[in-house]
């Protein structure tokens, strides 16, 4: 009975110590890690996802990974594959990507850690010392736009620009079209530098050899090997090789003056024309060999018609007949002076104004209105003067005409050389009209045509009023 007594007294202490037990194992559902029957560990839940084998749930708590500086990570000895830390000195989350015996932590990359990446919209306070974008093995960089390369730095530090394979040796390469503009400098719109280049010893020009290999060269050498310097070329010349200046093709060439054409070389495949002066001067289409030296103006152009003519200046002169056909006037020359024309085969005006050789190998050699109209006439100068018979001939003087075969007057004013080998030397109003008639001055003297090879001098007739004609022929006359 004692001892049914002290059992009954000992339960109520067996059940506090139990309710007290109870009391202090009890937690809230999920507390304790527990593992359901798929082998899948919860802590925090009873339901553990079937997914994961770890399964970690708390909504006033958070997950605290081991924490290692980098020598305790570098430590760890034989780490395994995948395993993760929390690296205090850099304050990121690594995981090692390597191998247990060769481990590669790499970190995970978040907003915060901007420090470790190259930011979309740019990074601040970078080292140029240490940051860098590329790579740290021997393999190359490539950039690329749309999935496909465009620029590739080689291990070697070539840089190829649409090209995978940068020629060894070549700091840059740009592949693009052959023969298409593929490097552009400047802006499409933009206006060129207008300003005079004048190179210094250290300037140069970039030039491209067959492979497109750029190199700067010496401005005036590369000018100089190819086109004439405005200070003049040096070095050995092959003659007609690489000394020459003009077109290769059938073009005319064209030296301009302060906007002009004052010089203009034309091709034949006879013998080029050449035009100087005033830029309307002009040589007729057809014609070859034709010069003009220079001279000429607006409305006074000089112009050569036909085949080797000549114009050495002057204005409004031309040489040649301009019927159209090149070579029915050829050699005419003009030397120079004002409204000249020398209009047949092998005529010639020296100069002065307003003067013709209209017939071939006429000439006039200067002086004004002047007129040589037959072949072989001359005219030496002096105002309207006439030789207008074959071989016939006036010196000068003014009014005189020679206009017999092989006449001749060799001056003064107002005489008339008529007849076959006649001749007037000078003086004033004297007519030799027989044939060999001469007359060598004075004034007033007829030998008319019957007074062949007769010979006169009449002096007496200072007032014109006592003008004498003979009309015998083979005598001599003085009065």
């Amino acid at each position: 009975m004692e001892n049914l007594t002290t059992s009954c007294r000992a339960i109520p202490a067996i059940l506090l110590l139990f309710g007290a037990m109870l009391t202090a194992t009890a937690q809230p559902p999920g507390s304790m890690p527990m593992t359901d029957i798929y082998g899948h560990m919860g802590i925090g839940t009873i339901t553990p996802d079937k997914s994961a084998i770890l399964d970690l749930s708390s909504t006033t708590a958070g997950f605290l990974m081991p924490r290692l500086t980098n020598a305790q990570r570098n430590a760890i000895v034989n780490p395994a594959t995948g395993l993760m830390i929390f690296n205090t000195d850099t304050k990121t989350i690594e995981f090692n990507i390597g191998t247990t015996f060769a481990p590669i932590w790499d970190p995970v990359v978040t907003a915060s850690s901007s420090g470790l990446f190259w930011s979309l919209t740019g990074n601040a306070a970078t080292n140029p010392a240490v940051n860098f974008i590329g790579t740290t093995d021997a393999q190359p960089l490539v950039v690329r736009t749309s999935s496909t390369e465009r620029l590739r730095v080689a291990t070697t530090g070539e840089v190829g620009i649409g090209t995978a394979a940068p020629t060894a040796g070549r700091l840059l390469e740009v592949a693009g079209s052959a023969g298409a503009a593929n490097v552009r400098l400047g802006s499409a719109s933009g206006a060129a530098n207008a300003s005079a280049w004048a190179p210094t010893a250290n300037d140069g020009l970039v030039t491209a050899d067959a492979n497109g290999d750029l190199l700067k060269r010496s401005a005036g050498a590369v000018v100089g090997s190819v086109a004439w310097l405005k200070t003049g070329n040096g070095g050995a010349f092959t003659d007609g090789v690489d000394n020459l200046m003009g077109t290769t093709s059938n073009a005319p060439l064209n030296v301009i003056v302060n906007g002009a054409r004052a010089m203009r070389f034309e091709p034949n495949a006879t013998s080029a024309n050449i035009i100087g002066g005033f830029n309307g001067n002009s040589v007729t289409a057809g014609a070859v060999g034709a010069t003009i030296a220079g001279g000429g103006a607006t409305s006074a152009t000089n112009s050569v018609t036909d085949d080797y003519g000549v114009v050495g200046g002057g204005q409004n002169n031309r040489a040649g007949n301009n019927t159209g056909t090149a070579n029915d006037a050829t050699s005419a020359t003009v030397g120079g002076g004002a409204s000249n024309t020398a209009s047949n085969g092998f005529s010639t005006v020296g100069g002065g104004e307003h003067n013709t050789a209209s017939e071939a190998y006429s000439t006039v050699g200067g002086g004004v209105d002047n007129t040589a109209s037959e072949p072989f006439s001359t005219v030496g100068g002096g105002q309207r003067n006439s030789a207008s018979e074959a071989y016939s001939t006036v010196g000068g003087g003014v009014d005189n005409t020679a206009s017999g075969s092989r006449s001749a007057v060799a001056g003064g004013e107002n005489n008339r050389a008529s007849a076959t080998y006649s001749m007037v030397a000078g003086g004033v109003n004297n007519t030799a009209s027989g044939d060999f008639s001469t007359i060598p001055g004075g004034n007033g003297l007829t030998l008319d045509a019957a007074a062949a090879r007769s010979f006169g001098f009449h002096a007496n007739n200072s007032g014109g009023t006592r003008n004498m004609t003979i009309s015998t022929p083979d005598v001599a006359v003085f009065g």
